[in-house]
This record gives structure tokens, C-alpha cells and sequence, in this order.
């Protein structure tokens, strides 16, 4: 079991200020990310294991640091991609995502192990493992059985980085185990970002990283710079989320600003149908009354002739009677 050591604190590398390829402000792990790359040059690890890698954010941090700085490391993400009750179930469009993202980047070195945590321990040997980063499922059992069947892999520089150990809420156990690992092994804790534990578990650990160590004679500020450049990191991302979605909202308004003005021209010309259709039925309704007053006139004719026809068939009738009158006498003569 290693000694927390005494020395001066590390100088602050280049990579503390590196700004991740891989940047969400929703990542839980995106406030420990600038520890990640320090510690990856660090540690040097040869072999790194990451248990739970989902959308890839600290695993591809991880892979970042290994590339700019050169190393040999080889680095493995094992994972389901199929969610669990922490982080819910997804479809395989997430593995789909992470898959490319790493061929494009990380292929030479890292490779995607599409299994379960117990499945793919059999593949690495005993002792082989520098790095080990457990962010499963967080409950107190899986967590302890993930550290327990995953610790005869370590290295004699073996570190394992527990994320969620500062969550307490629903059946999260990481910081109960946490609280166990305290009493048994050197680790430094972190709090912010849901909190992220280191456990040194090897008997070979780099000074740079026992100076980490809390002592009763040193107070390092070093963890300190990790968590404000965290906070840091956490910020510019949300700023340049909020900015994303400020310009999303620019695009969407100027969108239905269009549509808007869409709508009133064709408001505007739904009007002046509306206004042709209205003139154009006040002349059929003025052809109508001209219609309906012809109709008049011609009736009022009609009956004036029906009238004078009366007239005419009595007048026709009289002048029969008187015809025949007159032409009795001249036949008894």
C-alpha cells in the first residue's frame, strides 16, 4: 500500500487549459475533465478501462490526452449502450454516435467493447490494468461488485476513478463505497461535478499524483485549481450551449417572422378575393332586383292582357248574339 507523500505540488502542464473535442454542457462528467487529462500524463497509463462510457465524454477525454501527449496507452470503453435505470434506456443511435466519433479519432488506439462489465473482465489479465475509471450502475452493490471483480486486474499503479461519489439521492451507493475505499486506500475526492473519487490501489503510484494526497502537514492547492478549472470548463459550455441556442432561437424567430409575413400576404390576397366576391355579388344581387323587376313588369302586363283579352272575348260574345239577331228575320222571309 503506497504512502501519501510530501512533496512540493506539480507544475501546472499544458493540459489543464486544453478544451475538449468531445464538449456537452449536459455531461455529468464535464467538470472533471481537465483532471482527466492531467492525469493521463500523469499516470502514463499503459492499459486504461473505462466501465459505463455512454455518450463518451470522459472516456473520450481520456483518448484526447492519450493522442496530444504521444502515449503508448492502449484504451478500452466497455459498455452495453443500451442504458440502465441511472441513466436510462436509449437505442443503439447512441453506440451508432460513439462508434464513429471513435474510428474517426481513436481507432489506432482505443476500441469499443460492446458487452457487460463481468463478460469483458475476462479478456484483460491480471495485473494489467493502470487505469480504471467505474461509472456503471451506481448502485452499492453494482458499484462494489464492479470494483471488487475488476480489482485483480490492477497494476501495481493501479488507479481507479469512482464518478458520483457526492450522490446520495434514490438507491445511488457510490458514496457509501467510497467511504469504505477511504479507510482502506490513499484517495483524493473531488466534489464538484457530482463528485469524482480517486482510489490508488497499486503500491507503485506516480509522485505526481501522491502529491495529490491530503496530509497533516500539506493542504495542496492543486485539487483546487482541478475544480475551478472544472467549474471553469462547466461555464464556457454552457455559454457556448446558451449562445447555440440563442442563434437556434434567431433562426426559429426569423423563421415565423417569415411565415408571418407569408400569412399576411396571403391574408392580403384572401382579402381582395373576399372584396371581389362581395362586389361581385352586389351585381348579381343589382341583377336580381333588375330581374325581379322585369319579372314584375311583365306580370303586370301579362294581367293588363289578360284584361283587355277578357274584354275582347265578351266583346266578341255580344257582337255573335247581335249577329245572330239580326239574321232570324231575313231567313222566315
Amino acid at each position: 500500500m503506497v504512502t501519501a507523500g510530501s512533496g512540493a505540488a506539480p507544475h501546472l502542464p499544458r493540459e489543464l487549459l486544453w478544451v475538449p473535442e468531445r464538449c456537452d454542457a449536459r455531461s455529468a462528467w464535464l467538470g472533471h475533465i481537465p483532471f482527466g487529462f492531467w492525469l493521463v500524463g500523469a499516470l502514463g497509463p499503459r492499459v486504461l478501462v473505462e466501465l459505463g462510457t455512454h455518450w463518451g465524454h470522459s472516456y473520450f477525454a481520456f483518448c484526447q490526452a492519450i493522442r496530444d501527449l504521444g502515449l503508448p496507452t492502449k484504451a478500452f470503453a466497455v459498455d452495453t449502450w443500451a442504458g440502465d435505470e441511472h441513466s436510462g434506456h436509449y437505442g443503439d443511435d447512441v453506440f451508432v454516435d460513439v462508434d464513429a466519433w471513435n474510428e474517426q479519432r481513436f481507432a489506432m488506439f482505443s476500441t469499443l467493447v460492446r458487452s457487460t462489465f463481468d463478460a469483458a473482465v475476462e479478456g484483460f489479465d491480471v495485473s494489467s490494468i493502470d487505469l480504471l475509471h467505474i461509472d456503471g450502475l451506481h448502485t452499492y452493490d453494482a458499484v462494489k461488485h464492479d470494483f471488487e471483480n475488476w480489482l485483480p486486474k490492477m497494476s501495481l499503479r493501479g488507479i481507479v476513478l469512482l464518478h458520483d461519489i457526492t450522490e446520495t439521492r434514490d438507491d445511488f451507493g457510490v458514496h457509501v463505497l467510497w467511504s469504505e475505499l477511504t479507510e482502506k486506500y490513499p484517495t483524493v475526492g473531488f466534489e464538484h461535478s457530482h463528485g469524482l473519487g480517486v482510489v490508488c490501489v497499486g503500491d507503485e503510484i506516480p509522485n505526481a499524483i501522491l502529491a495529490l494526497l491530503p496530509t497533516e502537514s500539506t493542504d495542496h492547492a492543486l485539487p483546487r485549481v482541478f475544480q475551478a478549472l472544472g467549474e471553469r470548463l462547466e461555464l464556457m459550455a454552457r455559454s457556448e450551449n446558451q449562445a447555440g441556442l440563442i442563434e437556434d432561437l434567431q433562426v426559429e424567430n426569423e423563421h415565423r417572422l417569415r411565415i408571418i409575413e407569408d400569412l399576411q400576404v396571403e391574408s392580403e390576397h384572401r382579402l381582395r378575393i373576399i372584396e371581389d366576391l362581395q362586389a361581385e355579388n352586389e351585381h348579381r344581387l343589382r341583377i336580381i332586383d333588375d330581374l325581379q323587376a322585369e319579372n314584375e313588369h311583365r306580370l303586370r302586363t301579362i294581367e293588363e292582357l289578360l284584361e283587355i283579352r277578357t274584354l275582347l272575348d265578351a266583346e266578341i260574345e255580344h257582337l255573335r248574339s247581335t249577329l245572330a239577331r239580326t239574321q232570324e228575320p231575313v231567313e222566315r222571309m
